[in-house]
């Protein structure tokens, strides 16, 4: 057999390796905005990195489990559905799921009902690609009134209508306006703003993978 014909078997078992390991591979998928994408922080201090970093560390995970970061700034939960889909069918099974988003829908005005329908339509996409999926949606609470209530019944409807959806609780309270936390626009965190973050989220995560 000539060293060419070696070497095709060699390209052919290698690529047939790889493909079997990504069959194999298993999706921690954060779905969200600015604050999912770590914005102006470098990559390794997002709080989705922050927390595979924690996970491999106490071997919660192997290297059979990836973690699939779909952050964009400025996205609103209507921008996230339209790229959910291919995303999911991407990247699948996805384990656990944490959905962060609405900061986007309150800045820029959103009806809360609109908000609502597409957090129904994010939920309903994740559960039709993985029924068993662990899923989590991280509250955002306004500040003011009547969008604070607004808020807060939406979140509560959608756990009536979704039981198996767990909510965790706003993380960003004792971020936001602490300049010691966030960069200069008091809104975004900074380095420590998001390793806050990730203490917050990182216990809901490590619990529902040793279930």
């Amino acid at each position: 057999m000539s060293i060419y014909s070696n070497f095709s078997l060699f390209l052919i078992a290698f690529v047939f390796s790889c493909s079997m390991h990504q069959k194999n591979q298993k999706h921690i998928f954060f779905l969200g905005d600015s604050l999912t994408y770590g914005y102006m922080v470098h990559p390794s201090y997002s709080y989705p990195a922050i927390i595979e970093r924690k996970l491999r560390e106490r071997k919660i995970i192997n290297s059979d489990v990836v973690i699939t970061k779909v952050g964009i700034p400025g996205d609103t939960t209507g921008l996230a559905l339209e790229r959910l889909e291919y995303q999911l069918r991407l990247h699948k099974p996805a384990i656990v799921g944490v959905i962060y988003l609405g900061a986007n829908d309150f800045f820029y005005e959103i009806p809360t009902k609109e908000t609502l329908e597409n957090f129904r339509k994010i939920i309903k996409l994740f559960y039709q690609y993985n029924s068993e999926i662990k899923l989590f949606l991280i509250e955002f609470d306004p500040i003011f009134e009547p969008r604070k209530s607004e808020y807060q019944n939406m979140y509560q409807k959608l756990k009536q209508e979704y039981k198996d959806l767990e909510l965790i609780p706003d993380v960003l309270r004792e971020i936001v306006q602490n300049p010691s936390l966030t960069l200069g626009d008091r809104i975004h965190p900074n380095e420590k703003g998001y390793i806050l973050m990730a203490e917050k989220i990182y216990p809901y995560i490590e619990k529902s993978l040793r279930k």
